[in-house]
């Protein structure tokens, strides 16, 4: 589906629809169709606090795992710590983005 920027946003135009051709509809009549696109979108549904705590606690729960097979395949100490504050810094980013 192609698209161009016009006064109301983006347009969605039927495929093979250029910038060169000409449209069979009249512009007041496009952003109409793009008004009512815009109006039968769905919200993102609120998420609850029990959603979000299951879903921090299965990552933490991972990089627990992760650490562990870290640790018990001989891997320095050290690199298994630096892996597993990366792990925690990227779950904690998504965790807290996920709840804005």
């Amino acid at each position: 589906m192609g698209n161009r920027q016009g006064s109301e946003g983006l347009i969605f135009l039927p495929e093979g629809t250029g910038e060169n051709e000409s449209s069979s509809r009249e512009p007041e009549e496009e952003s109409e169709i793009a008004r009512q696109l815009f109006d039968k979108g769905e919200k993102a549904p609120e998420r609850s606090k029990e959603s979000f705590l299951l879903d921090f606690g299965v990552a933490v729960a991972s990089i627990i795992f992760a650490s562990a097979l870290f640790l018990f395949s001989g891997v320095a100490i050290a690199l298994e710590w630096i892996v597993a504050a990366f792990f925690i810094v990227i779950v904690m980013v998504i965790a807290f983005w996920g709840i804005g």
